[in-house]
């Protein structure tokens, strides 16, 4: 029997409560906004103040496992697929929502759940990248939704190619080997290792990525964006 009755769960930083609602295998909903780190969650506030944001760019020097044209021909793949994959998305979210009529206030988005078409209709994604890229997207359709339905101030966004080709934490890990960063990712259907440039003017952003590949700092939060010329 499927356990229905709420559950409360408790910031580690603040001890607020909140009641959710169970999944399916009985365990507590992470409420949007909060966050889950090992055994301890915590609301917006105490995760703003506990973390920051921190972004690394570090250019590939060469791939170890293909040639430059063989991951080059991938990553095309990826963008187009990603371009294509955002404006769909993006298309739906207006083509299901509300149109004005005679209220007076917009009434609330209902909830759209893209990810199974996105996937029949994109099989060259990775599925973390599918289920990424629509959180992105009804993201921005969000806050540009009571312009674009309501008072048709703004038109839609559309993205153009490349749309850059994100990978979720669950999709890439960094490794340190002789000194080197070397990330493993995962492109299409294969998984790619790309050794990333050194020297000393690369030696502020090889602390934190050492740091990850020891540690795996805030795995969950972790991007990984791929471009390339």
């Amino acid at each position: 029997m499927i356990e229905t009755r709420p559950i409360t769960i408790t910031c580690a930083g603040c001890s607020i409560s909140r009641a959710v609602k169970p999944t399916p295998k009985g365990e507590a909903r992470t409420p949007t906004g909060w966050k889950r780190l090992g055994d301890a969650t915590y609301c917006p506030q105490c995760w703003r103040k506990k973390y920051i944001l921190s972004a690394i760019t570090m250019p590939v020097s060469s791939p170890l496992d293909c040639t430059w044209d063989e991951l080059r021909k991938a990553l095309r793949t990826m963008w187009a697929q990603a371009t294509a994959a955002s404006n769909w998305m993006m298309t739906e979210m207006y083509a299901r929502d509300v149109r004005r009529g005679s209220e007076e206030k917009m009434p609330p988005m209902a909830r759209v759940y893209l990810y199974p078409e996105a996937r029949a209709r994109f099989p060259g994604l990775p599925s973390v990248t599918a289920a990424s890229l629509e959180q992105s997207i009804q993201r921005k359709y969000r806050a540009v939704r009571y312009r674009v339905v309501w008072t048709a101030a703004a038109s839609l966004p559309t993205h153009r190619y490349p749309t850059p080709f994100s990978v979720p934490s669950q999709g890439w890990y960094a490794t340190i080997e002789a000194d080197q960063a070397i990330v493993s990712v995962r492109i299409e259907d294969a998984r790619y290792r790309l050794r990333l440039k050194r020297g000393p003017q690369f030696r502020r952003q090889m602390g934190p990525s050492a740091r990850l590949s020891r540690e795996k700092l805030l795995p969950a939060n972790w991007r990984s964006t791929i471009m390339t010329e």
